[in-house]
């Protein structure tokens, strides 16, 4: 138990209390920017989604008017 206790007060004079927020903050903020770029990537890639579900859509409207025989609306 002597050495733990050592060890501890050892840990705790080498970094004073408001270096050890100041390192927390640090890694919050790089947490939350690391989720930021995330958060943008997904949002990128679901617009690239939803553009090709639209493009297939609009050609899978033609290719279906073009079977049934409509040229023009008629």
């Amino acid at each position: 138990m002597a050495t733990n206790e050592k060890h501890r007060d050892k840990i705790k004079n080498e970094i004073p209390s408001n270096q050890a927020h100041e390192l927390r903050h640090e890694a919050y903020e790089r947490k939350q920017k690391t989720i930021r770029k995330m958060n943008n990537w997904w949002l990128w890639f679901g617009v690239l989604v939803l553009v090709a579900i639209l493009i297939w859509w609009l050609f899978s409207m033609g290719l279906a008017e073009d079977a049934m025989g409509f040229i023009n609306g008629n």
